[in-house]
């Protein structure tokens, strides 16, 4: 019985602490769930999106999405999946202590013409363990 009740606690707390993600006007987000955990690491990014507006064909645009660890232990991001093959990954590999800085760095190759959509998902030790970052354009034809 006790199993069965430490186990409702449990998921419940686990269920308030992913209702806890904030976000702002300018896209930037932090997940907050330090009152339920003294020790937690916590990703305030900058921002979560980006527009390109109109790009070239063939010329790789990159754009680098900046965040702060805001929380109270070191932040290791894990992967950095993007949503096609069309882009690449680099992000901060080291672990991110509190108040420190870090970055994940995305690069489209912007070989298909046309109006794009794209995102790359981070897997961090924060909860949610997953975080969008979303960036769209449009590719021009090259000339």
């Amino acid at each position: 019985m006790k199993k069965i009740i430490l186990t409702i606690v449990t998921i419940l707390l686990v269920g308030s602490m992913l209702i806890s993600q904030k976000s702002n006007a300018q896209g930037a987000s932090a997940i907050s769930f330090g009152a339920v955990f003294n020790k937690a690491a916590v990703l305030t990014w900058e921002k979560t999106n980006m527009d390109f507006g109109k790009i070239p064909q063939n010329v790789p645009v990159k754009m680098t999405f900046n965040f702060t660890n805001t929380g109270t232990a070191p932040l290791i991001i894990m992967t950095v999946t993007p949503s096609c093959g069309c882009t690449a990954t680099d992000f901060t590999k080291s672990s991110i202590e509190p108040g420190q800085k870090g970055f994940v760095t995305l690069t489209y190759n912007a070989s298909a013409v046309g109006v794009f959509s794209k995102t790359a998902t981070v897997n961090a030790n924060t909860i949610p363990g997953a975080i969008i970052l979303e960036f769209n354009g449009e590719v021009l034809a090259a000339k």
